[in-house]
């Protein structure tokens, strides 16, 4: 699958190179691709300019700072349809007991794409390194259901996340939930940034 990371942030850096370490064609969309950007990246991951990325594209992940989303979406939503788009931010403009998600602004500049919500609610340090005491961390995520969904969770997998849907972007709000008790966890009781969560089943 040929997939478009947007941004060459921590987040950005991590999850490209992840992706083409497990076999995927990766390009980062970067505003102005040089040596600097390349340098940065896996020796694996292309670079190009964002509408480049887009267009070669089945699978987009926007990794940019959480308040430029709805200028973004407004930008390059008709770029994205007809795309599964995977938006990683949270914008903490307004703090962290505020809505984190830009999910209305999707839904009006892209209404012809498919998007979810994952990789938002742990630092970048759990996608480097996911696997905890021999098992990976669950990554909750949220969006479309089928073979939209289908994607996203291959993606997940790929980074070596154990994916669990909880809902289409209606469960945005609990997802920023889930991204506060990280930060509950890893600031405020001084667990660190290489902290995530794993869902436990009982039998039956």
């Amino acid at each position: 699958m040929r997939i478009a990371v947007i941004g060459a942030g921590a987040i950005g850096r991590t999850l490209s190179g992840r992706l083409a370490g497990s076999g995927h064609d990766v390009t980062v969309g970067v505003r102005s691709p040089g040596s600097a950007a390349r340098d940065e990246l896996d020796a694996r991951v292309e670079v190009a300019t964002v509408e480049e990325a887009i267009a070669a594209a089945e699978a987009v992940i926007v990794a940019i700072p959480g308040a430029q989303i709805p200028a973004f979406a407004g930008e390059h939503g008709a770029r994205v349809a007809g795309k599964v788009v995977i938006d990683t931010t949270n914008d903490l403009a307004g703090g962290h007991a505020g809505s984190l998600n830009h999910v209305d602004a999707w839904q009006a500049a892209a209404p012809q794409a498919s998007v979810a919500r994952a990789f938002c609610s742990y630092g970048w340090e759990s996608f480097a390194e996911p696997v905890f005491a021999g098992a990976p961390a669950t990554l909750f995520w949220c969006g479309p259901d089928g073979a939209a969904g289908e994607i996203v969770e291959d993606i997940v997998t790929a980074v070596g996340l154990e994916p669990l849907r909880i809902g289409d972007l209606s469960a945005a709000a609990t997802l920023d939930g889930v991204a506060r008790l990280w930060f509950q966890l890893a600031f405020t009781q001084g667990m660190g940034r290489h902290t995530a969560l794993r869902l436990l089943r009982g039998g039956g």
